[in-house]
């Protein structure tokens, strides 16, 4: 192969491994938001991590793919709450078999059409059943090229900046 031919083919597998990033960054926020956990545990290497701080400083900490599946069980999903995390603005960093991301990401709430307004209304909370920002902040991630050929989060720093 020429030079020319080597660079092309370079730059090809740099955008190949950015689009497969994105994909499991995308599906990570579709499967939290539907409850499929098996596809939830599928974004993260076996001995993957998630990281959560608030800014009042609670702190979680989950570790593996049995702690990551029971993450995914207990979180919130249709019909008790419908929510959506938008996930966007990602700056990407490739290097051989691993990579470094850094996203935007919004989480919007809406309540079921069961949701007790005039409840709310008496309890003086700002939360109607308008969809609303919950919270937003930056995930910063860490991905592995697998063994199968997919890249998978390693680890997720998720700031979470309500």
């Amino acid at each position: 192969m020429s030079a020319e031919s080597d660079a092309l083919e370079e730059q090809l597998q740099l955008l190949l491994a950015e689009r497969d990033i994105l994909r499991v960054i995308f599906q990570y926020a579709l499967a939290i938001d539907t409850g499929d956990e098996d596809s939830f545990v599928d974004c993260f290497t076996p001995d993957g991590t998630w990281e959560s701080i608030r800014r009042n400083g609670v702190k979680k900490f989950v570790s593996g793919s049995a702690e990551l599946r029971r993450f995914a069980e207990v979180h919130t999903r249709a019909p008790e709450s419908y929510h959506k995390h938008i996930v966007t603005n990602s700056r990407l960093t490739v290097s051989g078999d691993s990579a470094s991301a850094l996203s935007y990401w919004i989480r919007v709430d809406a309540f079921p059409e069961s949701y007790d307004v005039e409840a709310t209304l008496r309890a003086r909370t700002p939360i109607g059943p308008n969809p609303f920002v919950l919270a937003m902040g930056t995930y910063t991630d860490s991905f592995r090229k697998c063994p199968d050929g997919r890249w998978r989060i390693s680890s997720r720093f998720a700031d979470r900046q309500e």
